[in-house]
């Protein structure tokens, strides 16, 4: 007779066992004998297909559940809308120097239309996905350019949008990450004196420490925006150890 074998975490209460009584018991059995692994293994046989399934279907429904209650999401967000914007590459490079267990996503901000109060009867589809991602995420990191001795206007929208409507701010009580790099070495640090004086007003846990000033872009990055220098890879790896501290902290 054929034979179907189901692995499922044994964390499972009792309740949520297979519905078939045979293969309760074999499930309660199998658990009894795999308490040091974790990890359960139950047989049903053919007889028992239908309930196998949905009892498979319901056990990669939780496996999901935890891997997105452990996995620390964080929005990433770039000052820049150019193609080959050096803030939003320093983003990408962020991302395989994550910490384990940490999702870094850089969020596209160049469809939010131009900050009304008038829109917020009705707040544009937009500005609405990305408030509830910001809401949902475990810590924001910004990467800005500098225009003109402070943060670009694209920059100052988006911000404008997400702290809206009045007592609806997205960004409160959010660890926030600021960088930026540049072609020359002051690296946006004024862009981001003022970025970070905006993201303490809107009750946000800024990260004084490590600073982020970095420039000049071709020592940073190559052709294709991989990052050559080695100092700037464990400063960056440095920077995300500490937002992820700050993120465990906050939740």
């Amino acid at each position: 007779m054929g034979m179907l074998a189901v692995c499922a975490i044994a964390l499972l209460p009792p309740s949520e066992y297979p519905p078939v009584p045979a293969a309760r018991a074999r499930a309660s059995a199998a658990i009894a004998r795999s308490k040091r692994t974790g990890m359960m293994s139950t047989v049903y046989t053919r007889s028992d297909y239908p309930q196998a399934q949905a009892f498979l279907e319901h056990v990669l429904s939780k496996i999901a559940l935890l891997i997105q209650k452990y996995t620390m999401n964080i929005i990433a967000i770039s000052g820049s809308l150019r193609k080959a914007s050096l803030n939003t590459a320093l983003l990408r490079a962020l991302q395989p120097l994550a910490p384990s267990g940490m999702q870094i996503e850089i969020v596209a901000v160049g469809d939010l239309p131009l900050y009304s109060e008038d829109s917020e009867v009705s707040f544009p589809p937009a500005v609405q996905a990305l408030k509830t991602k910001i809401e949902a995420a475990d810590g924001i990191i910004i990467a800005t350019p500098e225009y003109n001795r402070s943060i670009p206007g694209v920059l100052k929208n988006v911000i404008d949008w997400v702290s809206r409507p009045y007592g609806q701010n997205s960004f409160a009580g959010k660890p926030v990450l600021t960088a930026g790099v540049t072609v020359g070495k002051i690296g946006t640090a004024v862009a981001q004196s003022h970025l970070r004086q905006i993201m303490v007003y809107l009750n946000t846990d800024v990260i004084g420490q490590p600073e982020l000033y970095l420039g000049p872009a071709g020592e940073i990055f190559d052709g294709e925006g991989n990052i050559l220098n080695g100092s700037t890879k464990e400063l960056l790896t440095k920077a995300l150890a500490v937002l992820a501290g700050r993120a465990k902290k906050s939740n």
